[in-house]
């Protein structure tokens, strides 16, 4: 999970961190994916671009330093710091990276009010994240 910057402070391990009530990782853990916090904090590596004041070129800097294959990126600032289209539940791929694209969990998207938009997130969030399965041969 990518995020933008974290309100409640620089420190890595609180990058979407679902308290408190209310904040981004909160909705994103409860109202949206609907998972206990502990299984939401060790099912997702969870990253912020930036620490403090939003800025693009840090951003980028930042996103082109990152080492996961697949990212859920939150949000049209991380899109672009990504340098991909922000087209909300779409799923975009590059020769570093795949990603799934989901509105940002702030609670100011209006992508969230459309019906079915968080059950649709749901959906795609677990086919995302599900194990691959290895394909079998035709010499076994």
């Amino acid at each position: 999970m990518i995020g933008e910057t974290n309100p409640y402070g620089p420190a890595p391990g609180m990058a979407l961190w679902p308290y408190p009530l209310g904040c981004s990782g909160w909705r994103l853990c409860f109202k949206i994916l609907k998972m206990k916090s502990s299984d939401y904090i060790k099912k997702f590596d969870r990253v912020n671009l930036v620490d403090g004041d939003w800025d693009l070129k840090l951003a980028s800097k930042r996103a082109s330093e990152l080492e996961h294959e697949s990212r859920i990126l939150l949000g049209t600032r991380v899109c672009q710091a990504h340098g991909v289209e922000f087209k909300p539940f779409s799923f975009v791929g590059s020769k570093r990276f795949r990603a799934l694209i989901l509105p940002h969990p702030s609670g100011r998207s209006r992508s969230w009010n459309l019906e079915g938009s968080v059950d649709r997130a749901r959906l795609l969030v677990e086919a995302f994240t599900a194990p691959t399965q290895e394909r079998k041969t035709d010499d076994e």
